[in-house]
Parts: C-alpha cells; sequence; structure tokens
C-alpha cells in the first residue's frame, strides 16, 4: 500500500499524506455539499486532516 504523497495543507502550512484516490483517508469523513464547494473554490489543493475535520463538523 502506497504512504502517498507529502502535501502541505493551504490553510495551516501542516504537511500530511494524500493517497489521491478513493482510498484515501479524506474520503471516510462527510462533508456536506454546501461545505464541499466552498472548500473546492476557496483551495486549489487538498486540505490536511485537521483542518478538513473543521468542515465535517459543522452541522
Amino acid at each position: 500500500m502506497s504512504s502517498g504523497t507529502i502535501k502541505k495543507c493551504p490553510e495551516c502550512g501542516q504537511f500530511f499524506s494524500c493517497l489521491g484516490n478513493e482510498d484515501c483517508w479524506c474520503e471516510k469523513l462527510q462533508i456536506p455539499k454546501r461545505e464541499l464547494l466552498f472548500i473546492l473554490e476557496k483551495y486549489k489543493d487538498c486540505l490536511c486532516p485537521d483542518c478538513l475535520a473543521k468542515f465535517a463538523e459543522k452541522p
């Protein structure tokens, strides 16, 4: 199993691993559609687990 690509979060600057496919850790998070559209519009690359989790926790 691949460890993925090391990326730098555009929000907080933390480094993290991204698998870039359906097996990535981010696929397990439930992100509301409105939040996902906001993320896609605001950021050009993946967010780290901590920053992405903030969007998943919103009601």
